[in-house]
């Protein structure tokens, strides 16, 4: 069944293909694991491996690890909505930052009405989320 999206409007044309692939083929999942929605980018788009692109040498272990510090931070900073989009469950430092940013996202609702009563409910909706 195809829906149509009312916000699906001033869209590029990577999120307009992507719009109409989701609305045609993926229709009944809208609203629950899809919808269209606006926002911007914090600060500067941030990509690993960083200044690799020249290199004529292996990168060495541990060449990114200030990116899930940075992921953890930019996720500190959610007020109303974070939407985390990953090929894959974090796990290593990716887990740890998280859960931290979690339980900060967590403490900084203290007084909102979005709060809930339990700190888990945060991650287990992630993590409900990450699952379909």
């Amino acid at each position: 069944k195809e829906v149509e999206d009312l916000d699906a409007v001033e869209l590029s044309h990577v999120g307009n293909a992507a719009y109409d692939a989701l609305r045609r083929k993926h229709g009944w999942h809208h609203d629950k694991l899809w919808n269209v929605t606006s926002g911007k980018v914090i600060g500067e788009v941030h990509q690993t491996p960083m200044r690799s692109w020249a290199a004529t040498e292996d990168l060495a272990d541990g060449h990114d690890d200030w990116f899930p510090e940075k992921m953890g931070e930019i996720m500190s900073r959610t007020k109303v909505w974070c939407d985390i989009m990953s090929l894959g469950p974090p796990d290593g430092l990716f887990l740890e930052k998280m859960k931290e940013a979690l339980k900060t996202i967590y403490d900084n609702a203290e007084g909102s009405d979005k709060k809930s009563n339990n700190p888990n409910d945060v991650w287990k909706h992630c993590w409900h989320a990450r699952q379909l």
